[in-house]
């Protein structure tokens, strides 16, 4: 957080390759500048995300702050890109 701070970087949008499955990838999304230091579930991340890897994904997000996501990407071609998913709703004010 205070990296992202201190260089005025915000959406910093990091992941890994969950398994052997190389469509199945767990994210973070930290956003300190909005008052809110992570994401549970990042749509827009997620679909730039699949312009790197050029094919759908699944994208498992939100663990580590107690609001498991998934979200699902279909990947036609860049100017195609669908994101759905299950995501964990919050009444919190950001």
């Amino acid at each position: 957080k205070q990296w992202s701070l201190d260089n005025g970087i915000n959406g910093l949008y990091v992941y890994a390759l969950e398994s052997t499955d190389p469509l199945l990838l767990q994210a973070r999304a930290f956003n300190p500048k909005t008052g809110q230091n992570e994401d549970a579930a990042t749509g827009v991340a997620a679909a730039a995300l699949s312009l790197v890897f050029k094919k759908n994904l699944i994208i498992k997000q939100g663990h580590f702050i107690g609001k498991s996501s998934q979200l699902m990407i279909t990947y036609h071609h860049p100017e195609e890109i669908y994101v759905g998913g299950r995501i964990v709703e919050s009444n919190e004010s950001v």
